[in-house]
């Protein structure tokens, strides 16, 4: 109960943090903020390499066009 109304519990072993236990939702929110934290840096990353020619998207249009 105190979980899931707080997020998380730490537990302690002879007054030392040993562990902190999380609700899924706060397990979640943390999973998905970190794959945004990923995704910035991966963003970033790819910002500064060439991007090269390219191709049209009408051109690939036309040769995927069934």
């Amino acid at each position: 109960d105190t979980v899931q109304k707080l997020g998380l519990v730490y537990l302690f072993q002879h007054s030392d943090p040993k562990a902190v236990v999380l609700s899924l939702d706060e397990f979640y929110r943390l999973q998905e903020a970190f794959e945004d934290y990923l995704d910035e840096k991966d963003a970033a990353q790819l910002a500064t390499e060439p991007r090269g020619k390219g191709t049209p998207l009408k051109n690939l249009a036309k040769r995927y066009d069934n």
